[in-house]
């Protein structure tokens, strides 16, 4: 039996999006699933945000005497990029075991379960990111055209999401410890990545900023809603991550893609 077929991997993932109709139905039915017999449905994904940055905003902000003009819309764009990071993350490393009944009794394509389960977060995306911008506006920034670079960033979070799904869900469906070590992994990154903080409180520890790649996520976010361009170190951090992720994610795939349903 051969162990690395790379067609056989990127005939899979063609094959899955072209399947739009069918990740997309799944990825609706999940969400109307999570949200039935709600009177909001996923509306309830913005309010939680909002109550979240306000209050949060408002305590952090008083404690370290900030000026809460620039540091609300610092720390809401962040914390929805992060938000969106996470779920990415954690959902990600049970894309296939989730989809268990569904591999083992429907003969689709693999990829199919990682697309319904980018949809899914970006969901979550679409309906958080329009507060960063109200609370952009709201504190005098823009609206700019600056701000129309948000539109790539997005596109790049989605790929960047994909990749991430397939290689953790790939992983995960191996080693079902990976799914605790992000649990208790993630939390402390979050503290470690500029979101409640800026990077010139940090003086000579600047470093861990500048070396963390999720900084670079965020930023790339934040700083159009913000007004300004983003520095192209981050461009080219996140560029370089992608890329490599993509390749290596993909012979991954290549390697794994028959003993996924076996690890299930």
């Amino acid at each position: 039996m051969k162990t690395f077929n790379l067609a056989v991997a990127l005939a899979d993932i063609s094959d899955g999006l072209r399947m739009r109709n069918v990740w997309l139905r799944l990825a609706i039915d999940d969400l109307r699933l999570r949200y039935s017999r709600t009177r909001l449905g996923p509306s309830w994904l913005s309010l939680g945000m909002v109550i979240y940055i306000g209050g949060l905003g408002l305590i952090w902000g008083t404690l370290f005497n900030m000026d809460l003009e620039k540091f609300y819309p610092y720390m809401a764009v962040g914390l929805i990029t992060w938000h969106f990071i996470t779920a990415s993350v954690g959902e990600g490393v049970n894309s296939f075991v989730g989809a268990n009944g569904i591999i083992s009794a429907v003969p689709l394509p693999l990829s199919v379960h990682i697309n319904r389960q980018v949809v899914r977060v970006l969901v979550s995306l679409i309906h958080t990111l329009p507060i960063g911008f109200l609370v952009s506006l709201f504190c005098g920034i823009g609206p700019n055209l600056i701000q129309l670079f948000i539109f790539p960033a997005v596109l790049v979070l989605a790929i960047n999401c994909w990749w991430v799904t397939l290689f953790l869900g790939i992983v995960g469906a191996r080693f079902r410890d990976v799914g605790h070590i992000i649990t208790t992994f993630m939390p402390f990154m979050f503290f470690l990545t500029p979101i409640l903080w800026d990077r010139s409180m940090l003086k000579n520890l600047a470093f861990i900023a500048d070396y963390n790649p999720f900084t670079h996520y965020i930023e790339i976010v934040r700083q159009p809603l913000m007004g300004q361009l983003p520095p192209s170190s981050s461009y080219i951090v996140v560029g370089v991550i992608t890329v490599i992720g993509i390749s290596v994610t993909t012979l991954v795939f290549a390697r794994t893609r028959h003993r996924i349903v076996f690890w299930l």
